[in-house]
């Protein structure tokens, strides 16, 4: 089974990604950045954009666990529009409660 880890091209979900793959586990990194390799299947996605609900439902489907990650980051430039990235951010956090509890995969949330 895979453990999908979103932000996977960020500080912290890129050492994870690398970690779980260093284990041998079959990791499918997601994230808005390219962080290909040939040791993981990535896979460039904007869990803001509606259309990334089914993609993230086909993904959880059959995997082990959904590490959720993903999140804006560098919030002082942004700071005239945090409540809309506040908002972006429970909205993709729901998504992804939803896919994984549509799929039956335990979600761990950071």
């Amino acid at each position: 089974m895979s453990i999908v880890v979103t932000g996977a091209a960020g500080f912290i979900g890129s050492h994870l990604v690398r970690r779980l793959a260093d284990r041998g586990e079959q990791v499918v990194a997601v994230d808005v950045r390219p962080a290909p390799s040939a040791r993981w299947r990535h896979l460039v996605l904007d869990l803001a954009d509606r259309e990334a609900v089914p993609v993230l439902a086909r993904l959880t489907h059959g995997a082990g666990a959904i590490v959720h990650l993903a999140s804006r980051t560098g919030v002082r430039s942004t700071a005239p529009d945090i409540e809309r990235l506040r908002e972006r951010d429970i909205v993709i956090a729901t998504d992804h409660v939803l896919a994984a509890v549509t799929a039956g995969v335990p979600l761990v949330v950071a």
